[in-house]
């Protein structure tokens, strides 16, 4: 699995996990079972990085809530 990728931009110290992000939804929907199978565990991987943003301090998680979600429809 790809590590997240450091400073998303050169002004900001955060993480890019949409490399990472993209390697866990492709391995999801190559080992479900089933759509129910891949939908709850889509939603628990939402649900991993909406614990980080919400725990990320407060200069971070500004930064984060500023990456765009078109980012990661590639």
């Amino acid at each position: 699995m790809n590590g997240p990728a450091k400073n998303i931009d050169e002004s900001s110290d955060t993480t890019d996990y949409t490399n990472q992000i993209q390697t866990e939804i492709a391995e999801i929907v190559s080992t479900s079972t089933s759509l129910n199978d891949e939908l709850l565990s889509v939603c628990e991987l939402f649900d991993k990085y909406q614990e980080m943003r919400i725990n990320a301090d407060d200069g971070t998680q500004a930064a984060m809530n500023e990456i765009p979600y078109k980012k990661l429809k590639k």
